[in-house]
């Protein structure tokens, strides 16, 4: 038995969400100059659209999107306070995922073993098997 089909696993790639960056009052603002690759916007304009750095250059101009930042900068307490308990949701989930991941290695290990005996009793049963047949002709 194969470990690895046991813990295979589909990847799938999705882009990264757009994140404003902060100035040093803490205020938002739009800075594209950290994009390598597709990005969605949450500002909520163009919902599951994707954009590169040139036409996310186009999207931070429309008006939806700067009333987006406008909002953003007005909730700061409850953004940061929503970052934290997220912050704090992710690590927990981290720890239950790596948990899980060394109960998981341990189950195979387990598993691995149980396969191997029981290959083994296989082999010993039809050894045995063939040993009795043999005495009955005889």
């Amino acid at each position: 038995m194969d470990n690895e089909l046991l813990l295979n696993m589909e990847v799938v790639l999705t882009p990264d969400v757009y994140q404003l960056s902060t100035d040093d009052d803490g205020n938002f603002y739009d800075s594209i100059s950290y994009i390598k690759t597709r990005v969605t916007c949450p500002c909520g304009t163009r919902i599951d659209k994707s954009f590169t750095r040139k036409t996310m250059a186009g999207h931070i101009k429309c008006k939806t999107h700067k009333a987006w930042v406008c909002e953003q900068n007005s909730n700061k307490g409850n953004i940061l306070a929503d970052n934290y308990e997220k912050t704090e949701l992710i690590k927990n989930q981290r720890e239950i995922i790596n948990k899980l991941n060394s109960e998981n290695k341990e189950l195979c290990h387990k598993v691995q073993i149980l396969y191997t005996k029981f290959q083994t009793s296989t082999i010993e049963l039809e050894m045995y098997k063939r040993q009795n047949n043999s005495k009955k002709l005889d």
